[in-house]
């Protein structure tokens, strides 16, 4: 018949009632704003039928501080439901750079992008980092308030920092000619080092997607206006259940490994595509970061039978497998 609601210390919950309508159920909701501040509050609820029979329940609740979370993801996409159809790199995980403080760099293609934060992958919430409504220089983590960070520069970079501890963020562009990436030569150019021996015999270079051997690469477009960015121009068509198995990687005449390639953090779970070039001979001299994965192909399980289009950008070892629209 009704319910009653009890969390001491909390204003408008002290024995709320809240009435069935004559129903043997009922469905209520309602946004609670705790004090800011480390806590644990005691909740009751109590159900009564039409003859006053009553049942209790009783929870704890805690509310505690920020926690520094593990990792922080970039959302670019609007919705849940596009949080949860690609293979892999949607939502895209960022730099944890120290206690509550993460860096993210972005590629944004189109003025006007709207970005989130989010420490969890699949959904806007329970926490989602935007800009407050009220003070737009300061980050919110209401889902239900949060404004997204429009990016308003179309073929930059963006570098974002944020400090979710004291709602802060600050950001900055870099052009395409000052990013940089680990590739070795002019893509598409005569340049390959077949031998290694210093350039006795010259062939094209080129990667792109590899599942066997590098006499067998499906091939890159290289982006027109940002040369660190590829993609397949051909969507893969992949079954629900498929588990893949490739990493990127250069074209070879006779199949000879590691000239130029990237392998992934988890094989199961790929977020970064990082440049593999302990084995590489040749590497772009700019390129000073260390390998930071091991020789871990990406072998991501698909869930959606679909067409995919693979997007990797070089600059960011990031790469993402999503719906080809």
């Amino acid at each position: 018949d009704y319910v009653t609601i009890n969390i001491p210390g909390i204003d408008g919950f002290d024995n709320r009632r809240v009435d069935a309508d004559g129903k043997s159920s009922l469905n209520f909701a309602e946004i609670i704003v705790f004090p800011n501040e480390p806590k644990s509050y005691n909740v009751t609820i109590t159900a009564f039928d039409k003859k006053e029979n009553s049942t209790t329940t009783t929870s704890v609740l805690n509310i505690s501080e920020m926690p520094d979370f593990p990792k922080m993801y970039l959302a670019d996409v609007a919705t849940a439901e596009e949080l949860n159809s690609d293979i892999f790199g949607v939502p895209m995980v960022i730099e944890h750079t120290g206690e509550y403080q993460y860096k993210a760099n972005y590629y944004c293609q189109k003025a006007g992008t709207k970005i989130f934060f989010l420490p969890q992958k699949s959904d806007f919430t329970p926490i989602c980092f935007g800009l407050d409504p009220e003070d737009n220089t300061k980050l919110t983590d209401d889902p239900e308030t949060a404004m997204p960070i429009v990016l308003d520069q179309a073929n930059v970079y963006y570098e974002i920092n944020i400090d979710v501890k004291n709602s802060t963020y600050n950001l900055k562009t870099y052009s395409i000619a000052d990013a940089v990436d680990p590739i070795p030569h002019t893509y598409g150019s005569i340049s390959l080092d077949t031998w290694g021996d210093g350039g006795s015999w010259l062939q094209e270079f080129y990667f792109g997607y590899m599942t066997s051997s590098p006499t067998e690469v499906l091939r890159f477009t290289q982006d027109k206006t940002n040369p660190h960015l590829f993609y397949l121009d051909t969507p893969l068509f992949l079954e629900a259940g498929t588990k893949m198995n490739f990493v990127i990687h250069n074209w070879h005449s006779d199949g000879w490994w590691n000239y130029c390639t990237w392998r992934v953090d988890n094989s199961d779970e790929p977020e970064i595509f990082g440049y593999y070039g302990k084995e590489a001979k040749y590497t772009n001299p700019a390129w000073t970061k260390p390998d930071h994965v091991g020789d871990n192909w990406a072998k991501p399980t698909v869930n959606v039978t679909g067409n995919y289009k693979l997007i990797f950008d070089a600059h960011l070892e990031r790469a993402k497998l999503i719906p080809a629209n």
